[in-house]
């Protein structure tokens, strides 16, 4: 499945990788005799598809998915989230975020765009940068940078500045940073500003969670006398360099400014759903021609990451939602993970489809497995039949980052050995257990 201009599906073809770039797409036996292959990966019986793209996740959370399927947003935040972003140790922020990493290969993910949540002054965003290096994937990283306590904020730009100096020397190109901004009712206008300023003469990307909630539409129509879309396009957050995270309660006008401004959104309707924010209005957003891409969102409001799942939920969502059956049909939505994807982070030209010249993130999808045989439209049981289970082998920049299901690039084994021992530990540290429980008041609540 080539996702080029004309959406074009080869059979019995092949692709040929030199340097990391796909230098040719075609017929496997014209290919094998034009070229003298150093490997030859057999996938007979598979799909290859280009890597997907995950728009928006919290690796963060990786340690903490289950505790919680019952609290809205600011509860599971106050009693959940915050208590172990205030408590993780840079350590243990290294192996969540490889623990995801792998979690993420294993879904057929290539490219991922990551806010850590972490509300100390410690460094961080270097770990997660290792980790993500370590594993071979393409990354965006941000920390989001929250008003907590009085030094988190500046402790939080610090500390993406330093990174992306640090990449940049050691000419890391596959792993970038941008700045994440947090929602507007918990972040002033100076800082939003400030952080406006630093992206732009950084030239870095930015992330921002915007109109999630009923709740923080009313704070902050009180507040500012507008709601988050108008206040961000007011202050110059908004633009081809922003991802706005969820966008669920915004109208026809805000849409208009999405568009005008030539921001991206990251749908994540799973987390939407467990969370009961609603359901954003993404086909009107679609219609009109804002870039939406996908997300799986963090590990503990979505549970895995998994983007197979969020395909299949992100499609039937909008389908009954809108009483609609038409809505976001499978090959729109393996778009919005692959070319969409691509698009907001300005790499078209580069990834989200299989061309001679494109970087060689690719994957492929086994289709022998009962839940999704017999395959007679590959795209739409891609998204209605296929799992994190059918990934078969992950390829970026032309290495094999998974083969035949077995991770190559790091140990899985004491990845998940090491998540058991820290995550008790830190759950415990932030008793976790007891705020959920109702014996601590939250960390809002505080």
């Amino acid at each position: 499945m080539t996702m080029d201009n004309e959406r074009r599906c080869y059979k019995n073809a092949a692709v040929v990788i030199e340097g990391g770039i796909i230098v040719a797409v075609g017929e496997t036996q014209r290919l094998m005799k034009e070229y003298v292959a150093k490997d030859v990966i057999d996938a007979s019986n598979m799909a290859v598809l280009p890597g997907f793209v995950n728009l928006h996740g919290h690796l963060s959370e990786k340690f903490i998915p289950g505790l919680s399927d019952d609290l809205d947003l600011y509860s599971w935040l106050s009693k959940l989230v915050y208590p172990v972003l205030l408590n993780s140790k840079p350590e243990e922020c290294y192996w969540m975020a490889l623990l995801g990493c792998i979690e993420m290969i294993k879904s057929g993910i290539t490219c991922f765009v990551d806010t850590f949540g972490q509300l100390t002054e410690k460094r961080v965003l270097n770990r997660v940068a290792e980790a993500a290096s370590n594993c071979g994937l393409r990354a965006y990283l941000s920390r989001e940078v929250e008003e907590i306590t009085d030094k988190s904020a500046q402790a939080a730009i610090d500390d993406t500045l330093l990174t992306a100096e640090e990449l940049r020397s050691k000419n890391v190109d596959r792993v970038q940073v941008r700045m994440a901004p947090g929602i507007a009712i918990t972040t002033s206008r100076d800082l939003l500003e400030k952080m406006r300023d630093i992206a732009h003469d950084a030239k870095l990307g930015m992330n921002m969670h915007f109109a999630e909630t009923r709740g923080e539409i009313l704070e902050s129509k009180k507040r500012f006398g507008n709601t988050p879309i108008r206040y961000a396009y007011e202050i110059g957050l908004l633009g081809p360099e922003m991802i706005a995270a969820h966008c669920v309660w915004v109208d026809a006008e805000e849409i208009k400014l999405l568009r005008k401004t030539g921001t991206n959104v990251a749908y994540n309707p799973l987390s939407n759903m467990k969370l009961a924010d609603g359901v954003a209005p993404i086909c009107r957003m679609i219609d009109e021609g804002v870039n939406v891409g996908l997300g799986t969102d963090g590990a503990a409001s979505n549970d895995n990451l998994d983007m197979f799942t969020c395909m299949k939920a992100g499609s039937y969502l909008q389908k009954v939602h809108n009483f609609n059956a038409s809505l976001l049909p499978s090959h729109m939505m393996i778009g919005m993970v692959t070319l969409n994807g691509a698009k907001a982070l300005g790499l078209e030209g580069q990834l989200g489809s299989i061309e001679p010249g494109m970087k060689a993130d690719l994957i492929l999808v086994d289709l022998t497995t009962p839940n999704i045989a017999p395959v007679h439209d590959v795209a739409r049981q891609l998204v209605c039949s296929g799992s994190i289970e059918n990934v078969d082998t992950v390829i970026v920049d032309g290495k094999l980052l998974m083969k035949h299901h077995q991770i190559l690039c790091v140990d899985e084994a004491e990845a998940v050995a090491r998540a058991y021992e820290l995550s008790r530990e830190l759950i415990s540290r932030a008793k976790v257990k007891e705020r959920l429980n109702g014996e601590l008041p939250g960390v809002l609540d505080q």
